[in-house]
């Protein structure tokens, strides 16, 4: 996320920690001061245009690899289906005439 790189700078940001709401298993929650997130981020990428930038340019990335890793999927079900219809034959290949003819040819000499 945007607020991993702010998170390590000084001076350290205050936070209160809190159980997740939604699944008492994951992780705590940071709960930071919105003020002080903005006025972080202010500082990190310069000014708001910089930041709407780097969130644009995020948001992109992440939906690329969303539409890569379905495209993946995609072509693995395809290749599931595919050699699912097709069978191998494992006998070996004969070929099957008729009964055998003799032709005698003409010989001119």
């Amino acid at each position: 996320t945007l607020f991993r790189s702010l998170d390590r700078r000084e001076p350290v940001l205050k936070f209160i920690l809190r159980k997740n709401p939604h699944n008492s298993q994951w992780g705590d929650m940071k709960l930071y001061l919105k003020v002080q997130v903005i006025k972080r981020a202010l500082e990190v990428w310069g000014s708001e245009d910089a930041l709407q930038e780097a969130k644009v340019t995020r948001q992109e990335n992440r939906d690329k690899m969303k539409q890569k890793k379905f495209d993946k999927k995609v072509k693995e079900l395809r290749r599931a289906v595919r050699s699912s219809l097709w069978k191998k034959e494992t006998a070996a290949h004969q070929h099957v005439y008729g009964p055998e003819e003799h032709i005698e040819e003409d010989r001119k000499s």
